[in-house]
């Protein structure tokens, strides 16, 4: 995204790694694409191709998710937020200032 706000009064919230495979339906993607898809992101903030300050997205689907992809985003989640580097912002820091 080239800004937080494309247009005045609307709040633009990216995903950027979806952990399911929508053609072989809706599976999970895998360790080694879905991890891709992180480090393909993180890089891209790294060389300042992208918004530095944009978080990397993952979008989850609770309702579709088989247990390889529950199993992979607990381990994500997990070591993501033992690595210094990382943080997980509460949902508020995005979604606050829309709700006021």
């Amino acid at each position: 995204r080239p800004t937080a706000a494309p247009k005045s009064g609307l709040k633009q919230i990216n995903c950027h790694i979806d952990i399911l495979n929508w053609r072989q339906g809706a599976a999970f993607l895998g360790e080694s694409e879905t991890l891709e898809l992180a480090c393909t992101h993180l890089r891209a903030r790294r060389l300042g191709e992208v918004d530095a300050d944009e978080p990397t997205g993952i979008l989850s689907h609770h309702l579709r998710q088989d247990d390889a992809a529950w199993r992979f985003l607990a381990e994500y989640l997990d070591r993501t937020a033992a690595h210094p580097g990382a943080t997980w912002p509460r949902p508020t820091t995005f979604f606050a200032a829309a709700a006021s």
